[in-house]
């Protein structure tokens, strides 16, 4: 494949997070002044639904995780996703379509930037007839929520918790003002 193809990078986690480590089922249980156990299932729901809510709202992942990022190509460029917390290491499927790994002093990760990027020199030729040819290893995601991403979930489990009705007046799947003001900043890609 030309080095001049886009890359796009394909991520696939490869540890699971449990959403009630990053807001807890009490934490949501105060904001709702709920103080039954009755409807913790439900409450458990409405937290992973609010966390997947902000996840596609802003394309950064919730929960630390290490994740496999797949690429077809070699190109410079930054990730659609994030945070990327650590590049373990980057591999790729030579013209034999021999695993191989690339050492570090071919690629460059700016970790610390929004979005977080990789930069590529004097890269390798690649097996041509393979989607997904380069795999990166990464830590990927926030292990503790931002404060305004935190604020936000809240918002959504209070919200999805007066509204889950369907013969409510609110349209469920609209998401309230203030949501939006708080997860914006966090958008990789506005």
């Amino acid at each position: 494949m030309s080095t001049q193809q886009r890359l796009e990078f394909y991520p696939k986690r490869t540890t699971q997070v449990t959403p009630t480590n990053l807001l807890s089922l009490a934490d949501a249980k105060a904001h709702l002044k709920v103080e039954h156990d009755d409807e913790d299932s439900l409450i458990t729901a409405l937290i992973e639904t609010a966390l997947d809510t902000i996840q596609n709202m802003t394309g950064q992942l919730l929960g630390s995780t290490d994740a496999n990022l797949f690429a077809d190509a070699w190109h410079s460029q930054a990730f659609t996703f994030g945070p990327i917390t650590r590049i373990d290491s980057v591999n790729y499927r030579d013209e034999t379509d021999t695993e191989v790994e690339l050492a570090a002093t071919h690629y460059w990760a700016d970790i610390s930037s929004t979005p977080a990027r990789i930069t590529f020199s004097a890269p390798p030729s690649v097996y041509t007839d393979r989607h997904q040819a380069i795999r990166i290893d990464a830590v990927v995601g926030h292990s503790v929520l931002p404060k305004p991403l935190r604020q936000a979930a809240l918002l959504l489990v209070g919200h999805y918790y007066e509204n889950r009705q369907l013969t409510s007046s609110a349209k469920v799947n609209d998401v309230p003002m203030a949501v939006e003001f708080l997860v914006n900043p966090f958008r990789l890609f506005p």
